[in-house]
């Protein structure tokens, strides 16, 4: 009689296992509101946010990402 190996390599395990030390993305505050930010419209409809609507909160917003001031 023959068992099947259900087990993983330690290969498979070893890939599967090094995603999760991968260092995070590091996005300033503006570049993660312009990926994921979108602002309604009329009738159901949504467009992404810009910065170039609004081009001064870029600064502003950005200090929010340092570290050297606390909330």
């Amino acid at each position: 009689m023959t068992e099947s190996n259900n087990f993983a390599s330690a290969e498979q395990i070893r890939k599967e296992v090094a995603c999760l030390f991968k260092p995070p993305r590091r996005l300033t505050v503006t570049q993660a509101i312009e990926e994921s930010l979108w602002i309604p419209g009329a009738a159901g409809s949504s467009q992404p946010w810009t910065t170039d609507a609004i081009p001064y909160l870029v600064e502003v917003l950005n200090c929010l990402n340092q570290r050297d001031y606390e909330s």
